[in-house]
């Protein structure tokens, strides 16, 4: 057990102590090859990260820049509905188990940049006929 003067706040430090515990134990070998994602801040759990609210926040922040990177690739798709299909069952469920498994307060803002993201990828392809026809009725109707 550490105790709070004894904290380590190096995560290659952290790695190390963990390999040499592995190491030390015959019966952990089989996990000497694996990136358990040892960190200071937090960790991860099932894909989802605990810890720190700054260390989630930047974790899915990273997979989200992921997202919108992954967004703008799919412009040169030409058929609407195949870039629909995309965007709504490859790029918005990405974030999707995140979402539900993260602390909203934590995320929302970030969730909601990447959906309005996509929302706006959507619309500029396709969609444009249909936007003015709804601009001018709202026009007509106020």
């Amino acid at each position: 057990m550490f105790l709070s003067s004894d904290r380590i706040n190096d995560d290659d430090h952290a790695r190390a102590l963990f390999q040499n515990i592995l190491q030390a134990n015959p019966q952990l070998a089989c996990l000497l090859g694996m990136d358990a994602g040892i960190s200071t801040t937090g960790l991860r759990v099932a894909g989802v990260p605990t810890g720190k609210d700054e260390r989630v926040q930047q974790f899915v922040q990273e997979k989200a820049a992921a997202v919108l990177v992954d967004v703008g690739k799919l412009d040169i798709i030409s058929d609407g509905l195949i870039h629909f299909q995309m965007l709504r069952f490859c790029q918005k469920t990405r974030l999707a188990f995140l979402g539900r498994n993260t602390p909203t307060p934590l995320i929302s803002y970030i969730l909601a940049q990447v959906y309005a993201t996509i929302l706006e990828a959507l619309c500029q392809k396709g969609t444009t006929i249909w936007l003015k026809r709804m601009a001018s009725c709202a026009v007509l109707l106020t």
